[in-house]
């Protein structure tokens, strides 16, 4: 239940994130520079987490995959939230190299640089696919509650936000903020009976530097920006 959007452009990378849990879960630790030179907010449920960005200006970012059939489930299922940070940890070697996907749910890995071959692994509990072709401007969503209705919603909200106000960083802002009051499962910015958002991230990478900006979400259902945490780290080229 979570959607990532990007926008790649003349040395420049913009990334932003909305993670959405259940009510019951852990409030997650805001980000810091980490471990391995890393910055990442961490889940302290699972002790990993869903996104980092890396001193070379690579986001590595994981979503649940929904949709997929995983005909036996793992024994011992590890957290998924080890995968950004393995993502990392491996960041010069190909995902598929190195990836041991069966303790695992089924997932989607991103690895996304400031330039260059991008790559998505998906894991669906049967097989590993993995994609290196993804336009510089990407939205991708999942939802585990009405699939197929949540993605093409956001998907047409998206293309129809862009028609009206044109491609913009203000613009792709807004879309991660939406909040559909009528059905307030549907749109980036959610609200349902067992979970919501409970995080935007957004990170922006050029030639110099690399900026992790986080909010944490209150359980209203509007997002507020007045608790926020900006981290800026120079780019190692």
């Amino acid at each position: 239940m979570c959607t990532v959007s990007w926008w790649r452009r003349a040395g420049q990378l913009s990334l932003r994130f909305n993670r959405d849990e259940q009510w019951g879960r852990a409030v997650a630790e805001q980000p810091g520079l980490r471990e391995g030179n890393l910055i990442w907010p961490k889940d302290p449920q699972g002790g990993g987490t869903w996104i980092c960005v890396d001193r070379r200006g690579t986001v590595h970012c994981v979503l649940n995959h929904y949709d997929a059939e995983m005909p036996v489930p793992p024994l011992n299922p590890q957290s998924r939230g080890k995968l950004p940070l393995l993502s990392a940890e491996h960041a010069g070697v190909p995902i598929s190299d190195w990836l041991s996907p069966e303790p695992f749910p089924p997932f989607h890995l991103f690895r996304i640089p400031l330039q260059g071959e991008l790559s998505q692994v998906i894991w669906d509990g049967r097989c590993v696919e993995t994609r290196t072709s993804h336009p510089d401007l990407t939205l991708w969503t999942t939802s585990g509650w009405n699939v197929h209705e949540v993605v093409v919603a956001r998907a047409s909200l998206f293309e129809k936000m862009l028609e009206e106000r044109g491609l913009s960083e203000e613009t792709l802002t807004a879309f991660h903020f939406a909040f559909d009051t009528e059905n307030p499962g549907r749109w980036p910015c959610m609200n349902r009976g067992d979970a919501r958002t409970v995080s935007y991230s957004e990170i922006r990478v050029n030639k110099d530097e690399i900026c992790f900006e986080y909010t944490p979400i209150g359980r209203g259902a509007q997002m507020t920006r007045a608790s926020r945490t900006k981290i800026c780290q120079p780019l190692i080229k």
